[in-house]
């Protein structure tokens, strides 16, 4: 772009004025007088000051000028962001350097050929009508089109299409998406292939969007639950129905604590209607992976596994352990299962009795405890009874004796009964202990009415004044 220059000197600015005054028809002048030519001398020479300093200013407001123009020429051709000028034709009229990038060509050689002919075939359609909706509605449009490239590789680029104010063309903006239609793909292929390698692994996979309540299942999820994947449903309303009643609270409880972010999990163990109707023990496992910048759970992935053996393993457990606590309960002498640190860890009900009637206490206030604290509090001041209880249970809990037996029986003064005790060692991996407690009052009392009888003289019926020893 040229400029105009202003006049050098004083005498080619003369000269310009002559000119311009001939043009104005002006042949001759009238002569002055001294006064008024010395005035015309000096008014003539405040004007020559005035335009020599208007001279000035405008040299420099040009210099500014090309500064500013040169730095928006170098900021147009350097921006990443590539830009288009098109005439009413589509015709490229002038681009930048991150345009000719983008469309693999020089730059010399793109202007005066038609955008369009540089987008790839199966998007020309969608160029033309991007170009034509920004013609009728006078504003701003954008699409994702793939542009072709000088070396025959392809360009993934978001166009922004404006009308030229002028109304004699358009201004076409490209942004470059490659880097991130390419990490798209790849986030996919990683998908496809953890999706794929769960499936074979026999786990359903979900994915759902939390927004839009939308949910995506997989063949082996709908298999898992005898449907076809296309007969799930695709909201997560679907999902909420299929629990079974009895779960449906806690279940929606655990999944809302994951979405609150109070868990950074949601692992739920759930029962599922199945196509039959039947329900099926299932365990979901999953978590949320894209919040939006306020934290709101936008994805939410997972996995569903078939736990229906193990869960059916689990109530056999139970059965077996009701069915052998009935026959523990069905035995008449109280008995108690110890640990490997004697901490009571089962009692059958005789001994649930026995406890209770001792201490006026419930068996949930002995389970867990120590057996020997139990055994101190029932026994009334009888400490060479516990200090040869607890050297016996020690030498069994050692693994020194299988078992040992308390010579003496002691007494229970809450009951008025005698107790033997008896303890052996239950031969599995958990090295439990069994102790039993037999009610040995008739025993006992056979004892003393043994003994009285040997004291007392069978004709007088008088007591021996020094009666045998007693029987232990």
């Amino acid at each position: 772009m040229g400029y105009r220059r202003n006049p050098a000197d004083t005498r080619e600015l003369r000269e310009q004025a002559r000119e311009r005054l001939r043009r104005q028809g002006v042949d001759g002048a009238r002569i002055l007088s001294r006064q008024e030519t010395q005035q015309l001398l000096e008014d003539l020479k405040i004007h020559q000051i005035e335009l020599e300093n208007q001279n000035e200013s405008l040299n420099a407001t040009r210099a500014q000028l090309e500064a500013a123009l040169n730095e928006s020429s170098e900021l147009y051709d350097f921006s990443p962001l590539g830009s288009v000028s098109l005439d009413g034709a589509a015709t490229m009229t002038r681009l930048n350097l991150a345009a000719a990038r983008l469309l693999g060509g020089e730059r010399a050689h793109l202007v005066g050929t038609k955008m369009g002919q540089h987008v790839i075939d199966a998007d020309r359609t969608a160029f033309n009508a991007l170009i034509e909706r920004a013609r009728s509605a006078g504003a701003l449009q954008s699409a994702e089109l793939v542009l072709k490239n000088g070396d025959l590789a392809i360009q993934h680029v978001n166009v922004r299409v404006s009308p030229d104010p002028a109304g004699q063309g358009w201004q076409v903006a490209l942004v470059d998406i490659s880097d991130r239609i390419r990490h798209g793909r790849e986030l996919r292929a990683t998908e496809e292939r953890w999706r794929l390698a769960l499936e074979a692994a026999g786990d359903g996979v979900w994915d759902w969007n939390v927004q839009s309540g939308e949910v995506v299942y997989s063949k082996g999820y709908a298999e898992l639950l005898g449907f076809a994947e296309q007969a799930l449903g695709d909201r997560v309303e679907d999902w909420r129905q299929s629990l079974h009643p009895d779960d449906r609270a806690r279940v929606l409880g655990e999944l809302d604590a994951c979405l609150r972010g109070a868990v950074e999990r949601y692992w739920s163990e759930q029962q599922l209607r199945c196509k039959d109707g039947s329900w099926k023990w299932v365990l979901a496992r999953g978590a949320i992976v894209e919040r939006a910048p306020d934290g709101r759970p936008l994805r939410m992935i997972g996995t569903l596994v078939d736990i229906s053996s193990r869960k059916s393993d689990e109530r056999a457990l139970l059965d077996a352990a009701r069915f052998q606590q009935a026959i523990f309960d069905s035995l008449d002498a109280p008995l108690v299962v110890l640990d490997r640190d004697g901490v009571i860890l089962q009692a059958n009900a005789a001994w649930r009795r026995h406890a209770a009637n001792s201490d006026n206490a419930a068996i949930d206030n002995w389970s867990g405890r120590p057996y020997l604290e139990m055994l101190a509090r029932i026994i009334a001041n009888e400490p060479r009874t516990m200090q040869a209880a607890a050297s016996g249970l020690a030498s069994v809990l050692s693994g020194a004796a299988p078992s040992f037996k308390l010579e003496a029986p002691f007494f229970v003064a809450a009951q008025r009964a005698w107790l033997s005790m008896k303890v052996m060692a239950v031969r599995d991996v958990d090295k439990r202990i069994v102790v039993s407690h037999e009610d040995v009052g008739d025993i006992k009392a056979a004892q003393l009415a043994s003994l009285q009888l040997a004291n007392t003289d069978a004709l007088t019926g008088a007591q021996a004044t020094e009666p045998p020893a007693a029987p232990a």
